[in-house]
């Protein structure tokens, strides 16, 4: 084989292993869109959607460092003037769909809408994939095929996910004003949906818990801990005690 076509060969190879290293916004990726209105909003790729399940967190993993939401990016003077909504769609073998709400409890699910949720994120995807290479693009609410046109219906059903999410519409984002505090932060509950059935697929209530940090960064959180139920037998001893504490009171004021 000649050196010249070895040489072209290793630039070809070498460019698709890169371009799939860095292939960012598609299908199986969590996705955050921060808006500012029809100002700015910036997308960010927070990778597989496999990652973040609560069942199998050991610890907190962190999706996005500390900066990544960025106030001068978005054009935005604090906090306050930003919403966020999180989604992901996987496109393989059975179709699965997943939207963040603020709620602890499952919303319900338009499985007729399926069809408009994985048109939109294909669009979405495809738009901020198309601004650049990074997992963090910048672009406009207002193009055709951002999250606020597609996601959001032109922004009138903020949090609504294309018709996907039931539950009053206003729970499927957050504005992020609880930021402009140091240490304060977000909690949005990642639900996960399966396209044959209108219910959490995961055994908890939610498949993860994103928390967003007033330093810019988004991590994913473990399960709360289980509360441990007391023993029947310890609240028969209890009640005992009190049974005691109780004769032994009548007693006194019996003598008295």
């Amino acid at each position: 084989m000649k050196p010249r076509f070895i040489t072209v060969l290793t630039i070809v190879l070498m460019t698709a292993l890169s371009s799939q290293a860095f292939a960012y916004f598609t299908t199986n990726d969590l996705i955050a869109v921060v808006y500012n209105g029809k100002t700015a909003d910036e997308a960010i790729d927070l990778g597989s959607i496999t990652n973040v399940n609560i069942d199998t967190l050991a610890s907190p993993l962190t999706l996005a460092a500390a900066g990544s939401i960025n106030l001068a990016g978005l054009q935005a003077t604090s906090y306050s003037q930003l919403q966020i909504g999180l989604f992901a769609f996987s496109g393989t073998g059975t179709y699965q769909e997943y939207f963040a709400t603020t709620q602890t409890t499952a919303p319900a699910m338009n499985s007729k809408n399926i069809t408009n949720f994985s048109g939109a994120f294909t669009n979405v995807t495809g738009y901020y994939s198309s601004l650049g290479t990074s997992s963090i693009e910048y672009g406009s609410p207002s193009n055709t095929h951002s999250y606020s046109t597609a996601m959001d219906s032109n922004g009138t059903t903020p949090g609504y996910y294309a018709g996907l999410n039931q539950a009053a519409s206003s729970t499927g984002e957050s504005n992020l004003a609880a930021l402009d505090t140091a240490g304060g932060s977000v909690a949005m509950y990642l639900y996960h949906f399966n396209v044959g059935k209108a219910s959490a697929a995961a055994n908890t209530p939610y498949y993860s818990i994103l928390q967003i940090n007033s330093n810019g960064s988004i991590v994913a959180e473990t399960a709360p801990p289980a509360a441990t139920p007391i023993p029947a037998s310890i609240l028969l001893f209890g009640s005992g005690l009190l049974g005691l504490v109780g004769l032994k009171r009548k007693g006194a004021e019996t003598a008295a």
